[in-house]
């Protein structure tokens, strides 16, 4: 994948690589967006 400056994150959980590109900043403390994909692509996971 081409490094294009974007900030990105990589997750691996099971056999499965999400990667995840923000395209906005969370203004507000508390959960992110990513902190909620992340429990999003666990709880998938577990159910397979």
């Amino acid at each position: 994948m081409p490094d294009n400056g974007k900030e990105q994150y990589t997750y691996r959980v099971g056999k499965i690589t999400f990667i995840v590109t923000p395209v906005y900043k969370d203004k507000k403390p508390g959960e992110t967006i990513r902190d909620i994909l992340l429990k999003l692509m666990r709880a998938d996971i577990e159910r397979a």
